[in-house]
């Protein structure tokens, strides 16, 4: 399942179908990889502004010292969602670079022996 969301995900990429990526479909792969980044982080953001303005309005409204569990356990529930979604980010990336890192390996190791 994982090695075919990568074929997935490279094939994207790999615009002259080599099963390479060339130094341009890297960096079209990068950038979408930044801006994937970027999209996350500003919803993270966006989570957390709206998590504290509804905490600022609940002790407005409430004026206790306690959190309701009900709001605890739901921005608990939301916040382990984000960190899977972002751990699976986070490996996905971290494989891409190290598969990425290998094949560089190899078109060195191959263009030394062209060379010679």
């Amino acid at each position: 399942m994982v090695i075919l969301k990568l074929k997935l995900f490279f094939s994207k990429y790999d615009l002259d179908g080599d099963r390479c990526l060339n130094e341009i479909e890297q960096k079209n792969m990068f950038k979408d990889l930044s801006e994937q980044n970027d999209e996350l982080k500003e919803a993270y953001m966006a989570l957390e502004q709206a998590s504290e303005e509804k905490g600022n309005e609940e002790k407005k409204r409430k004026r206790t010292n306690g959190v309701l569990f009900e709001d605890y356990s739901n921005l608990s529930s939301r916040i382990d969602k984000m960190e899977t979604s972002i751990g699976s980010i986070v490996n996905k990336v971290d494989s891409v670079l190290n598969k990425l890192e290998n094949a560089e390996k190899n078109i060195r190791a191959q263009s030394v022996i062209f060379i010679q």
